[in-house]
């Protein structure tokens, strides 16, 4: 059987699914939702399409059942999953995180992730599961997964037009460029791209929507 990720690559929702999240918080392909499901999606707010496309999809779902908060930021350890899920969720792989409960409903996910060289941790050795994803981290996750799967990683966009393109850390500089030039990232207010900044569950969803459109085609 084919991974997942490629079946996702040549027809989305077939593909969503088959895929599954845990916790409830932060779901793929639990099942497809409307937008009309949550109280709190302005269905004239800047990330609308996205999120409908995300949980028409199975890519998200909400906080609670009618709730899909669009502010809240998203965790390492959520981020980890969605990836994790989006291959399909194979028992490979090991890590030796100290801060990750062998228990704990993201662990296997932590464990592919190092296995597939897709996320790392940090250098004491731990993970930080809680902490929120920024910007360039999630940049990073992407553009392994890409390579992963040998999709478009060579296109490049010139960080130095955003007015603190140069605050990009050393290690993100080359994923970030992808990113923005794969049209999955744009600048904020002010011209300011804001890598080392948290990403919420609605700048997640317009990601998500743009790596499966712009990247996974």
């Amino acid at each position: 059987m084919k991974k997942t990720c490629a079946r996702l690559g040549r027809s989305l929702l077939a593909a969503a699914l088959l895929l599954s999240l845990t916790p409830a918080a932060f779901a793929i392909g639990v099942e497809s939702k409307s937008p009309d499901d949550f109280v709190d999606l302005d269905p004239n707010a800047w990330y609308a399409q996205a999120a409908a496309y995300t949980l028409e999809h199975g890519i998200l779902s909400g906080t609670e059942p009618d709730t899909f908060s669009p502010e809240e930021t998203l965790t390492r350890a959520m981020a980890v999953q969605m990836v994790y899920a989006m291959d399909g969720k194979p028992n490979i792989g090991s890590h030796t995180y100290g801060d990750v409960d062998p228990d704990a409903w993201y662990n296997d996910a932590v464990a592919w992730a190092c296995s597939k060289h897709v996320m790392y941790g940090y250098q004491e050795g731990r993970f930080f599961p809680d902490e929120p994803i920024t910007r360039e981290q999630l940049s990073l996750i992407l553009y392994n997964y890409a390579k992963l799967y040998h999709y478009n990683t060579l296109v490049r966009s010139d960080l130095s037009a955003f007015a603190d393109g140069d605050t990009t850390s050393s290690w993100a500089e080359q994923s970030m460029s992808w990113a923005v030039a794969s049209g999955l990232m744009t600048g904020r207010e002010g011209n300011m791209l804001h890598p080392g900044s948290s990403a919420s569950r609605a700048e997640i969803a317009q990601i998500m929507t743009n790596f499966c459109l712009n990247v996974m085609h």
